[in-house]
C-alpha cells in the first residue's frame, strides 16, 4: 500500500471507494515530508481528501520555511500563482484564528483585516476592509448559484 498509495487513492477517489480512500490518505498522511507537502495537497484538494489536506495544511503552517526552499514550491509559484496564492491566505488565515480567538467580532477569523498578505508576484497588499469584501462575495456566490 505505501509503496502506491497516491496511485490507489486517485483510483479510490474515482471509484468512490471511501474506505480505500481514507486508508490511502493515512498512508500518504504518514509520510508527508516538507518536500512532498505542495503535491501531496494539490492531490488532496484533486482527490477530496479533507484529512489529507488538513495533515498537508499543518505541516505547511510548521515549517513554510522549508516548504519554501523546495523545487516544488519554486515550480508552484512560477506555474500555479493562483494555488500559491491559495495556500498563502489559507496560511494568513490560520495565523489570524491565532491571534484572534475570540469570536466577540462580527467578523469571522477568516473575515478579520488584517496587516497584510504576500502576494504571488510580492506585491503586499493592505486587506483592510475584509468583512465587507466577504459580504460582496457570499453576494457573488448566491447570484451564481441561481
Amino acid at each position: 500500500m505505501e509503496k502506491h498509495a497516491v496511485q490507489v487513492l486517485v483510483l479510490a477517489h474515482a471509484y468512490q471507494v471511501p474506505w480505500l480512500k481514507r486508508a490511502c490518505e493515512g498512508a500518504i498522511g504518514a509520510r508527508l515530508t516538507a518536500d512532498s507537502v505542495v503535491d501531496v495537497l494539490q492531490l488532496a484538494d484533486l482527490c477530496d481528501a479533507p484529512c489529507l489536506h488538513l495533515r498537508c495544511a499543518r505541516l505547511l503552517a510548521k515549517e513554510f520555511a522549508a516548504v519554501e526552499r523546495t523545487e516544488a514550491w519554486r515550480f508552484l509559484q512560477e506555474n500555479d500563482p493562483w494555488q500559491e496564492l491559495h495556500v498563502l491566505q489559507r496560511l494568513h488565515e490560520a495565523d489570524m484564528v491565532r491571534f484572534f480567538p475570540s469570536s466577540s467580532s462580527s467578523c469571522s477569523p477568516l473575515h478579520r483585516p488584517a496587516a497584510g498578505l504576500l502576494l504571488p508576484d510580492h506585491d503586499h497588499v493592505n486587506l483592510t476592509g475584509a468583512c465587507s469584501l466577504a459580504r460582496t462575495h457570499q453576494m457573488e456566490v448566491r447570484v451564481q448559484g441561481n
